[in-house]
C-alpha cells in the first residue's frame, strides 16, 4: 500500500472511529436494558392483536420532569374491513382537559358516528397531549400513515409559543424546524437519553405536575408583544411544521378534517398588558384604574370617554382594548365591542391564546391541499355565543 493510500485510509479511520464508538456504545446500552422506547409511538399488547399509544412518548419532546400523557385507547393492529378509523391530533383542549375523558369531542363524535353507521366499527385514537404543539402534531402525523387511517382530525394552535419546543417556551433549541425535529429524532437514542438522566441528576426536579399546570413552567420568553419577531417565528413555526405535514398526508391521499381554534374574548381578562415605550405608564394606569371604577358605578360614557383617549395615545395595551369591549357592549355596539374583545386577544402579552394568524394559516393551508377540509369552530363558536362574542 503506498504512502497516498495509507495517509486516505488512516483519516477515514479516524474520521469514522468516533461514530463507530458511538454506534456500539448505544447498541450496549439497548442490549443492557438502559433507557425507554422513543422509537414507537405505538406499542403491541402481549396477544400482539392490538395497539395503544405509548405512555413515555411525549419524553421525545419534554424533559423527564415536564412529560405528559395522554389517553390510553386500543385499537386492532390488523384493521378489519369494516372500521372506520380516525385519529386525533390536538392540545389540552382535543385532549378534554380538564373534563372527565367520557365526555371529550372524539367521544361525543365516536357515538354520533356509530348511531348512523351502525354496521361498521367506529375507531377514533385521540393522540391529544398537554402543552405540545405543531412540533408534535407533525411528528406524530408523519408516522400515522402506515396504521391506514380513513381520515385525520386535527384541533390545536394555542400552545404555539409557549408549548414544548415552542420559540418562546423553557423547553426549546431555537427557532430552526428542521434542528428541532432532528434533536427529536436524537432524543429517541439511549446515549442523549443517558446525558440528559445524567444532566438532570445535578439541576434537580422541582415541578409538581399533580398540583401545578405544567404550561406556566414552559414559559421562557414570558411576554412576546405583538407583531414583535418572536411573535412571527412562531407563525413561522406553525406554519413551517403543518404544510410540511399537509403534504406528507395529500401524498398519502388522507382525508384531513382541520379545524380553526375558538378562543374565550369576552370573559378572559388578557393575561399580560404591554405600554409602548414612549407612554407615560403611571398616568396611563391611574386612568385605567379610573375607567374600571367608572365601569363599576355604571358611569358607561365616562369610562368610553376615558378609555377612547387612552385607546388613542397607546393602542398597543391589551387592557384598554378589553375594557374598551366591556363599554361598547354596555353600549350596545356589538360589532365594535367583538372588534375591541379581539384586540385585546391579539395584543395580550402572554401567548396562551391563539392570534388570529393561526387561524388564517390554518384556512391558507387547507385551500392549498384538496384532501384538506377547513371546520370552521371559531365562525361555529361565535354564532352559538350571546351577542355573537365568544
Amino acid at each position: 500500500m503506498t504512502n497516498r493510500y495509507k495517509n486516505i485510509f488512516w483519516l477515514l479511520f479516524s474520521l469514522l472511529l468516533p461514530l463507530m464508538i458511538l454506534v456500539l456504545a448505544e447498541a450496549g446500552l439497548r442490549w443492557g436494558g438502559y433507557g425507554i422506547d422513543l422509537d414507537h409511538l405505538f406499542l403491541t399488547t402481549p396477544d400482539g392483536k392490538y395497539l395503544y399509544m405509548n405512555k413515555e412518548i411525549s419524553k421525545r419532546y419534554f424533559t423527564a420532569s415536564q412529560a405528559t400523557t395522554g389517553n390510553i385507547e386500543f385499537f386492532k393492529k390488523k384493521k378489519d374491513a369494516n372500521t372506520i378509523r380516525m385519529f386525533v391530533l390536538g392540545e389540552s383542549a382535543a385532549l378534554g382537559f380538564p373534563y372527565p375523558n367520557n365526555i371529550s369531542f372524539q367521544r361525543m363524535l365516536k357515538y354520533e358516528l356509530q348511531k348512523n353507521n351502525p354496521s361498521k366499527n367506529i375507531e377514533i385514537i385521540n393522540l391529544s397531549l398537554t402543552a405540545i404543539n405543531s412540533y408534535t402534531f407533525y411528528d406524530f402525523g408523519k408516522e400515522l400513515a402506515k396504521y391506514k387511517p380513513d381520515a385525520i382530525l386535527i384541533y390545536g394552535g394555542h400552545n404555539e409559543y409557549y408549548g414544548a419546543l415552542g420559540v418562546g417556551s423553557t423547553n426549546t433549541f431555537g427557532n430552526n424546524p428542521a434542528i428541532v425535529r432532528m434533536i427529536i429524532r436524537l432524543r429517541q437514542t439511549r446515549l442523549v437519553q443517558l446525558l440528559e438522566q445524567t444532566t438532570r441528576s445535578f439541576k434537580g426536579n422541582s415541578i409538581n405536575k399533580e398540583s401545578d399546570n405544567l404550561m406556566k413552567y414552559v414559559v421562557k420568553n414570558q411576554l412576546i408583544k405583538y407583531q414583535c419577531p418572536l411573535f412571527h417565528k412562531g407563525i413561522d413555526q406553525f406554519g413551517c411544521n403543518m404544510q410540511t405535514l399537509m403534504f406528507l398526508f395529500n401524498e398519502e391521499n388522507i382525508p384531513v378534517f382541520w379545524s380553526t381554534v375558538g378562543t374565550n374574548l369576552k370573559d378572559q381578562y388578557p393575561f399580560r398588558s404591554i405600554l409602548s415605550e414612549k407612554t407615560d405608564s403611571t398616568f396611563y394606569r391611574e386612568q385605567l384604574q379610573a375607567a374600571r371604577l367608572s365601569i363599576d358605578k355604571g358611569e358607561i360614557t365616562t369610562a368610553d370617554s376615558i378609555l377612547t383617549l387612552l385607546y388613542n395615545q397607546d393602542p398597543a395595551n391589551a387592557d384598554c382594548s378589553y375594557l374598551l369591549g366591556k363599554v361598547k357592549l354596555a353600549l350596545g355596539e356589538k360589532k365594535q365591542a367583538y372588534s375591541y374583545f379581539n384586540d385585546a386577544k391579539q395584543k395580550d402579552g402572554l401567548r396562551f391564546r391563539a392570534p388570529d394568524e393561526i387561524n388564517e394559516m390554518i384556512g391558507r393551508l387547507a385551500g392549498t391541499f384538496k384532501n384538506i377540509h377547513k371546520v370552521d369552530a371559531e365562525t361555529a363558536f361565535k354564532a352559538e355565543s350571546s351577542d355573537h362574542i365568544p
